[in-house]
């Protein structure tokens, strides 16, 4: 699950070189504990509001210039994971770099990569090697 796949590919290269970072970075997130500084917590924090904020938006023009018909669907995936990404950076904030936190920190990053990237973005690869 932690590993890059050729299979996981869009076509569109910035947004395949955004997902390959993410695989890149997840297994040094995972590894995260209560001794990880609060500051690179907070650096690999700040990397994913950058990711979702930029990555997310690309990935859904992609998908309305391809007439992708799961675009909404897929929005509200990425909502759904916008909100619980500041729930976690709010919630380590709030309590500070604590095992719950951590915990909220690690699940969210194993269901992006196994939920997100690898189900809902695999479903919009494999439509676009069926109408492009």
């Amino acid at each position: 699950m932690l590993w890059w796949e050729e299979s996981l590919k869009t076509g569109f290269e910035r947004i395949d070189k955004q997902h390959m970072e993410i695989f890149a970075r997840a297994e040094e997130m995972i590894s995260v504990d209560e001794n990880t500084p609060a500051t690179k917590i907070r650096e690999m924090l700040s990397f994913l509001i950058d990711y979702v904020l930029t990555h997310f938006s690309e990935e859904e023009r992609q998908m309305q210039q391809s007439g992708y018909p799961g675009l909404e669907h897929h929005k509200e995936h990425h909502e759904l994971f916008v909100k619980k990404l500041y729930a976690v950076v709010n919630l380590i904030n709030k309590t500070g770099v604590k095992d719950n936190s951590l915990l909220e920190f690690k699940l969210l990053i194993v269901e992006w990569l196994a939920s997100h990237i690898n189900e809902c973005d695999r479903e919009f690869v494999e439509y676009l090697k069926k109408n492009n």
